[in-house]
């Protein structure tokens, strides 16, 4: 099946504009809301992998798009509630294309710079930092951080390149992924950054599932989001 074949859900609010978001339009829908209705209408809706495969021909429609508001992909992550464990589903809840999943490890982001989520540049800190402020660790914390100490370490790693090889679906190393990702959003690797909930937030939630979107901010740039759920990013944490 062909990205032709499939639909593009595209969510008509402009990527900066607040007032839309707390009041949404009628022709805005959730993920869950687009994926019945491909369903409905016997069609699979792209997901994150299917972006990132988008064909040259092509690239020109998709930058309108992204220009005209949210893109809402079939892609969902299902965070865990006590570690940073996560499953990536693509096609998730078609009953046109089958879903799959992987289960990976999915650090925090707060809209770094994708360079620096290949790299995994300063996230030993920043892990320390986010965990100790999560009670399901405080035991952890309080016996020298052993534990969380050696997770963290991992992520220097390679977890956020493992993380957006899984998210696209791909085994394309850093370089060619960052090259990738400016051609479909004709960015600038510097203005292209992800966002993933907090620990905090993936402990405290009621909504574990979440909708991978893809969005051009004008401070901000063009945003892998894997945060949002119902009409918003909301919790941003």
């Amino acid at each position: 099946m062909t990205e032709q074949t499939k639909i593009r859900a595209v969510n008509p609010i402009p990527a900066d504009d607040n007032e839309a978001r707390r009041s949404p339009p009628e022709d805005y829908r959730t993920q869950d809301q687009w994926i019945d209705l491909c369903n409905l209408k016997r069609k699979a809706m792209i997901s994150a992998p299917d972006y990132y495969r988008t064909p040259d021909v092509e690239l020109q429609g998709l930058i309108k798009d992204l220009n005209k508001g949210k893109l809402v992909t079939s892609t969902s992550i299902v965070y865990n509630s006590n570690d940073l464990g996560a499953r990536v589903v693509h096609n998730f809840g078609s009953i046109i294309v089958k879903p799959t999943e992987q289960s990976i490890v999915i650090p925090v982001y707060n809209g770094e710079p994708i360079e620096e989520v290949v790299r995994g540049e300063d996230l030993y800190h920043k892990m320390l930092y986010d965990t100790l402020e999560a009670s399901d660790y405080i035991a952890r914390i309080r016996n020298e951080n052993i534990e969380v100490a050696e997770q963290a370490e991992q992520f220097v790693k390679g977890y956020g390149l493992k993380f957006l090889q899984a998210l696209f679906d791909t085994e394309d190393d850093a370089s060619k992924l960052i090259e990738r990702l400016e051609k479909i959003s004709n960015k600038e690797a510097k203005d292209i950054r992800i966002r993933t909930p907090s620990f905090i937030g993936r402990g405290t939630i009621s909504v574990p599932k979440r909708a991978v979107t893809l969005s051009l901010h004008h401070t901000e740039g063009f945003v892998l989001d894997g945060r949002s759920f119902w009409f918003e990013d909301y919790p941003e944490n």
